[in-house]
């Protein structure tokens, strides 16, 4: 029964680790970039972020390792 219990929390915890999301920072323009840059990378610079925009809402969804993070910051996985 034991050793059943600490492979549960073992697998547990391996995987709330794994539920933690990361999704990065997108820098902001500086005033030189502003007043230098051509249409063509503005363009491409609106491009890059909608395309960040998009990774990230695609990541934010619900799933079922949210569940993990959620009692892992309840500090469930603590009190075992």
């Amino acid at each position: 029964m034991q050793s059943l219990f600490a492979t549960m929390l073992l697998a547990v915890s391996a995987v709330q680790g794994c539920a933690t999301k990361n999704y990065g920072r997108q820098g902001s323009l500086t005033s030189y970039e502003k007043e230098s840059m051509t249409c063509r990378e503005i363009e491409l610079d609106l491009a890059k972020t909608s395309g960040f925009v998009d990774h990230v809402n695609k990541e934010s969804e619900f799933s079922g390792l949210d569940v993990l993070a959620i009692l892992g910051d309840f500090g469930i996985g603590n009190s075992l």
